[in-house]
């Protein structure tokens, strides 16, 4: 079939690699070619790298994570325990390069706009995609992995009840080997005894770690997401920057170009991932909560499962069904499970769960 694909993150790409992989004829629409450079790193569950292999790839990058030690303010380990086997912090980068190495330049398609608008017929089936610029895009099926603040999960769901998430992320990259040497192999996060503020680190490679700051998102002053880079790093100073070594150095040595506001969404999964021949993916299906650290496992889990469902199941129809309540049973109770965690950060005390792991 021919397969149009809205957004080239890990949801898009590892679509297109699993479709691609099956003898679908893909194309990936991407706005901008930044975007495949743009935010800083994440962890990768044990899940997610047998995801990537059974993708037929094989990502040496990262760094194994092993221990995770929850601090106060003022350094003083509160709790301590190990990790699962196989968790590792990577870069968003290297995932995405993995992905495009396993499919044709071709597939990818960068510079005519992102989605638009659909086109629809009598039978609610999408007749033609528009591209911002203009572009109208013709195939049988079309997949929206475009992200928390989809156009496709909008056209399809008008009334989805959508919010702002509780609690806001700032994430940063310091790229020198000696910090992430002082990390090693350890997940250190720093809390609030008032609750609703904390700070972690951890090494993504040898040679670069990335830190974050979760934050209650009422604390977020005004003009705080227009005020560009600079701003946000002189706000995370104001939060943490006096708290104990090596979180104040971290910040000072981290470069405007290296930070990234985060404000995720709060909502259910919509009530199926399809309609005719269109489907969502990724965050534009469930977005996940930063606590529970499953976006990216479910983005993969996603593509797998909707490549299986189209290779078994006798027509469109039934495929998209098995895969919708197959990849919705799956993800809601992780986001329950996310809006837990979120509220007990929010309540004083060391911080709960740091996450929310599904073997």
């Amino acid at each position: 079939m021919r397969i149009a694909i809205f957004g080239a993150g890990i949801a898009g790409l590892s679509a297109a690699t699993a479709l691609h992989a099956d003898g679908h004829d893909c194309r990936v629409y991407e706005p901008r070619a930044h975007n495949l450079d743009a935010g800083i790193g994440f962890l990768l569950m044990p899940q997610a790298c047998q995801a990537l292999q059974d993708l037929g790839l094989s990502l040496n990058a990262g760094q194994a994570i092993h221990r995770y030690l929850c601090r106060d303010e003022q350094g003083s380990v509160l709790q301590a325990h190990g990790l699962p086997p196989g968790l590792r912090c990577v870069r968003r980068r290297d995932v995405l390069q993995a992905l495009l190495g396993a499919l044709p330049t071709e597939v990818l398609v960068l510079g005519q706009g992102g989605l638009g608008e659909f086109e629809f017929d009598a039978q609610r089936r999408v007749r033609r995609a528009w591209l911002d610029m203009g572009c109208a895009i013709e195939a049988d099926v079309y997949v929206a992995a475009d992200g928390v603040r989809s156009r496709a999960r909008t056209a399809m769901f008008p009334d989805w009840k959508v919010q702002p998430a509780p609690v806001f992320e700032v994430t940063g990259a310091i790229e020198e080997a000696c910090w992430a040497q002082r990390c090693a192999q350890d997940f250190n996060k720093f809390h609030s005894k008032e609750g609703g503020l904390a700070y972690g680190v951890l090494a993504m490679e040898p040679e670069a770690a990335v830190w974050f700051m979760q934050f209650d998102a009422r604390r977020q002053p005004p003009g705080l997401s227009s005020g560009g880079p600079q701003a946000v790093l002189e706000f995370v100073t104001a939060c943490v920057g006096d708290w104990a070594a090596p979180v104040p150095d971290l910040i000072a040595r981290t470069a405007t170009s290296r930070v990234h506001f985060w404000r995720p969404l709060d909502m259910d999964p919509v009530p199926q991932f399809h309609r005719g021949n269109l489907v969502l993916l990724g965050d534009a299906a469930h977005p996940m909560s930063p606590f529970s650290s499953q976006g990216v496992s479910s983005a993969l889990l996603d593509a797998i499962s909707l490549a299986q469902a189209l290779r078994e199941a006798a027509s469109l129809e039934q495929a998209f069904e098995r895969y919708s309540t197959q990849r919705r049973q799956a993800c809601l109770p992780l986001v329950q499970e996310g809006r837990a965690m979120a509220a007990r950060f929010l309540q004083p005390g060391p911080g709960g769960v740091p996450l929310a792991i599904k073997d």
